[in-house]
């Protein structure tokens, strides 16, 4: 993948000028870094059933309900009667293993665990509430939208558009154009935080950390 992208980079520098459009650069990079994850960084689909923090071995080879297919195979009552008891223990693992992960969150000091823990619990509503005009209540979304948008066009003033006056030359000189180097943008791209969620562009913190060598020129 290193090989890959120091030959794209090259290619970059090489074919692009500063005066090329920013959207037109901007588009061959993210073309060829999506690229280049689809064909290099490998991706699976997991369950969510087992990607639970508090789901160990144990509950996962209890879950992979053999003893159910068995019994609908077989309709014998001892096959179902031993599918009931193989859901009476994963109940009770289920159960044991959520105090055990529990009480390793609380007590360890990480409050950015806990603090993920105590939101995953919470219950809180989503969406507006019912708004009330003239009177009567609201519940329609394109209502709603329409009350609000009426109360923010309420709070803003006219401008005045009358002219500026002159206030003469400044007294400040013009900034310094921005020297944007290959240095300067390795610095940036190592030092990305890997934990964020991937932005809207879909190319990941920790693939422009890792790849920041190769991608730094372009």
């Amino acid at each position: 993948m290193t090989v890959h992208l120091t030959v794209f980079t090259a290619d970059f520098t090489a074919t692009n000028i500063p005066a090329t459009p920013i959207n037109s650069l901007w588009n061959k990079f993210k073309l060829e870094c999506m690229k280049t994850l689809n064909t290099y960084v490998p991706s699976k689909m997991t369950s969510s059933k087992h990607s639970q923090p508090c789901c160990n071995r144990i509950i996962r080879r209890l879950t992979k309900r053999r003893a159910y297919k068995k019994a609908r195979l077989t309709k014998s009552n001892d096959d179902w009667n031993n599918h009931r008891a193989n859901q009476q223990k994963v109940k009770k693992q289920c159960k044991a293993a959520y105090d055990t992960c529990v009480k390793d969150i609380v007590t360890e000091d990480n409050s950015k665990k806990l603090f993920i823990f105590v939101k995953s619990r919470k219950c809180d509503g989503s969406g507006f509430a019912p708004l009330k005009r003239d009177g009567a209540n609201h519940v329609d979304p394109a209502t709603k939208a329409e009350i609000l948008n009426d109360q923010f066009s309420s709070v803003f003033t006219t401008e005045d558009s009358s002219p500026l006056p002159d206030l003469g030359q400044p007294p400040f000189p013009d900034a310094p154009h921005i020297q944007v180097t290959s240095n300067g943008v390795l610095k940036l791209l190592q030092g990305l935080n890997t934990h964020k969620a991937t932005w809207s562009d879909l190319i990941s913190s920790q693939f422009l950390t890792e790849m920041a060598h190769p991608l730094a020129p372009a």
